[in-house]
């Protein structure tokens, strides 16, 4: 008897109820998403940008100080 065959018997478990949660990206889903982030790796960074500005000004004042005073 095999885990499968343990599900059908037992009530209330049905066999999706062990279907692992957890997905694997395939070597298409890696050329699907590179394809994507090329194409719209512009306007994610600027978003980002836009989104931790005054972070990132921070962290440039900071690094400007240590270099030039």
């Amino acid at each position: 008897m095999n885990i499968h065959d343990a599900a059908g018997i037992a009530y209330p478990f049905r066999e999706r109820d062990l279907d692992s949660p957890v997905t694997y990206w395939t070597d298409d889903d890696e050329r699907e998403y590179i394809a994507w982030l090329n194409r719209d790796l512009a306007q994610l960074s600027a978003a980002f940008l836009d989104a931790h500005n005054d972070r990132f000004d921070e962290w440039c004042r900071d690094k400007f100080e240590e270099e030039c005073l």
